[in-house]
C-alpha cells in the first residue's frame, strides 16, 4: 500500500526514491507494508530481517540525497539529522496494523509531518 503527496515537481525525484526503495528491498531483505512519501518527508512501515534499519536507512538516504543535489547543483545534506524510528516492536495484531495504516492516511491527508 502506497501514498504520494500529489505534487507533479517532485514527480521524478520520487520515482527514483521508489526505485531505490524497490533495489535496497532486494538487496537488504525487508518488507516495506506502507510508505508516504511527501515533498519534505517520508513515512514507513518496515519489517526488516537480519540487516538493521539504521544501515538500510543510512544506504537509501545517501543515494536519493545523492541525485537531489545533482540534480538541483546542491552540496551537503538533505535530510536533517537521523531517521527517526518510531516503532520498534513487532506489530502483534491486525487491529494495531490497521491503526498504523490509518492513523498515515490521516497524517497524509492533513499534510502533516
Amino acid at each position: 500500500m502506497c501514498f504520494v503527496h500529489n505534487n507533479h515537481c517532485c514527480s521524478d525525484l520520487f520515482a527514483h526514491y521508489l526505485s531505490l526503495l524497490e533495489e535496497y528491498k532486494e538487496r537488504f531483505d525487508f518488507t516495506v507494508h506502507v510508505y508516504v512519501l511527501m515533498t519534505n518527508h517520508v513515512r514507513f512501515l518496515i519489517e526488516v530481517s537480519d540487516i538493521p534499519l539504521s544501515r538500510i536507512m543510512q544506504n537509501l538516504q545517501f543515494r536519493y540525497t545523492r541525485k537531489f543535489n545533482n540534480k538541483y547543483s546542491k552540496e551537503g545534506h538533505l535530510f536533517q539529522g537521523r531517521y527517526k524510528a518510531m516503532v520498534e516492536k513487532k506489530i502483534r495484531s491486525d487491529d494495531s496494523f490497521a491503526k498504523l495504516i490509518t492513523k498515515l492516511e490521516k497524517q497524509l491527508a492533513r499534510g502533516r509531518n
